[in-house]
């Protein structure tokens, strides 16, 4: 299929476009999380570390940080269709091969290279430069946003210099909802902590939801939809996967393919499990071993997150280039899989229908890290990262 990438001015033109095509954060984190900042809206409630383990609000120090709009969100995105972060920035993609560039990224400056981005469910997109928590901290660490409409990134979510964040969904249940992972006190196993939060964009509030890590453990990538949360957990070569309630309550799931935990089973086991929007099912996918027993086939399987009655499992065509897996994202009517190759940097992303049985696939259109859209990305043109 070839690829097409198209130049765009007003993203709301791309919105049309789409549809043809398809057929038709201290604190913690909110903008400041410095123990010094100050408060500037008369209800944010004192910083995390004063405010009891499971809510807090979050401090802001401008006021670009909580910036809102009015607009009402653009039309829901043709099915299959992904944004996709690579290092020239980031894109919106359909799976008719078409792409078109919504973030220009400069990778020939520090930290010009976007690690990981979302959309926000409501027009905007949501990114992060540096996505490893673990390793970056501080400044290094900082979440940003572009609301819808707007055509400059600002920041979202800011660690304190010793804290490392790291963005891993946006949901929409009551207003947008960002998730993400904060890791803190790493120096030593008695206070190293992994904890899953949850920023309201438009109360500027931070839940404490579960803590997911600790000293040399930690999990990612972790999913929401509906009232479910599923966690991906590893440490010393041991693998687990969480169910829990939005409040942070572990259930046990009969979808989940290592309830006990497994060790050291990577890329054969069953692993990388993300949730559907509406929380009802589960997809999964491992590396399963070929005619001459070297582990490139990818296969994919879905399952009922209340039942664990599987719904589709597939097998995609062998990668002879010694593959190992990203990440999985689930919509209401496909599955991705990011697969990166031996000797390449980004993945390329496969596309599953799942009404097929898995029998018909689409490439994504470019290189990159995919995810599926909840809402089309409405910007004030491309945006430029960094700014300049």
């Amino acid at each position: 299929m070839e690829k097409t990438v198209i130049p765009a001015r007003r993203l709301s033109v791309l919105v049309l476009a789409l549809v043809v095509l398809a057929a038709a954060c201290s604190g913690d984190d909110a903008a400041s999380t410095t123990a010094t900042a100050p408060v500037t809206t008369a209800t944010a409630a004192p910083a995390t570390t004063a405010a009891p383990a499971t809510t807090t609000a979050a401090p802001t120090t401008t006021s670009t940080s909580t910036t809102t709009t009015t607009e009402a969100a653009p039309a829901g995105p043709p099915a299959g269709s992904v944004l996709i972060t690579n290092e020239d920035g980031v894109y919106v993609g359909t799976i008719d091969g078409v792409a078109s560039q919504v973030i220009d990224a400069n990778p020939g400056v520090v930290g010009g290279i976007i690690g990981f981005a979302i959309d926000d469910t409501a027009g905007g997109v949501v990114f992060q430069p540096n996505w490893a928590p673990f390793i970056f901290t501080g400044d290094d660490s900082i979440v940003y946003w572009v609301p819808q409409g707007s055509s400059a990134p600002q920041e979202l979510l800011v660690p304190a210099a010793d804290q490392g964040l790291g963005l891993e969904d946006v949901a929409n249940n009551e207003g947008v909802q960002v998730y993400y992972t904060r890791v803190e006190g790493r120096e030593s196993p008695e206070t190293a902590a992994q904890t899953l939060r949850r920023f309201d964009v438009a109360t500027t509030t931070v839940t404490e939801v579960a803590t997911v890590g600790g000293w040399e453990s930690g999990s990612s990538p972790i999913s929401v939809g509906g009232d479910t949360i599923v966690s991906n957990g590893g440490g010393e070569a041991y693998l687990w996967m969480d169910f829990y309630d939005l409040n942070g309550v572990l259930f046990d799931s009969p979808a989940n393919p290592m309830p006990d935990g497994e060790f050291d089973c990577l890329p054969e086991c069953f692993y990388f499990g993300d949730v559907s929007p509406d929380g009802t099912l589960l997809a999964i996918g491992r590396l399963a071993k070929n005619a001459g027993g070297f582990a490139i086939i990818p296969e994919i399987e879905v399952r009922n997150v209340a039942t664990g009655s599987v719904v589709m499992n597939v097998s995609l065509p062998e990668v002879p280039a010694f593959p190992w897996i990203h990440s999985l994202d689930l919509s209401d009517t496909h599955v991705l899989i990011n697969i990166v190759e031996e000797g390449s940097e980004y993945p390329f992303a496969t596309i599953v229908d799942i009404a097929s049985g898995g029998l018909t696939t689409y490439p994504a259109p470019i290189g990159g890290v995919a995810r599926f859209l909840r809402s089309v990305p409405d910007l004030d043109g491309v945006v430029a990262w960094p700014s300049p």
